[in-house]
């Protein structure tokens, strides 16, 4: 099931991914809240990239695994970094636990 980060989905005995277009859509609305926050965007930012990265691999190649896998490792690296750190802002703070919370949804393509 794809569904957004209600909370109440959670309960339900199956398999979830949670909608990438709401994610996108919460961080923009932070950072418009927050553009000055060098922090938050010190999350955003990466991830902005990775997501690119990502992005422009399933425009060219579609959804094959054998693709999406070159990215398992930029993957990883940028969820080590959320897990070592902690943020001083709470728009970051938030941001970096919500990621980490649902990183299994993107643990493997």
């Amino acid at each position: 099931m794809i569904s957004d980060f209600y909370s109440g989905y959670d309960s339900l005995a199956c398999s979830q991914q949670k909608c990438l277009v709401h994610l996108m859509r919460d961080i923009n609305q932070e950072l418009l809240w927050n553009p000055y926050d060098e922090v938050l965007q010190s999350i955003t930012k990466p991830f902005g990239i990775l997501l690119r990265a990502i992005v422009e691999t399933v425009d060219t190649h579609g959804l094959k695994s054998r693709y999406l896998q070159s990215h398992e490792r930029d993957v990883a690296t940028f969820f080590r970094q959320l897990s070592e750190n902690s943020f001083p802002t709470n728009a970051a703070e938030e941001l970096r636990k919500r990621l980490l919370t649902n990183q299994k949804n993107s643990s493997r393509f």
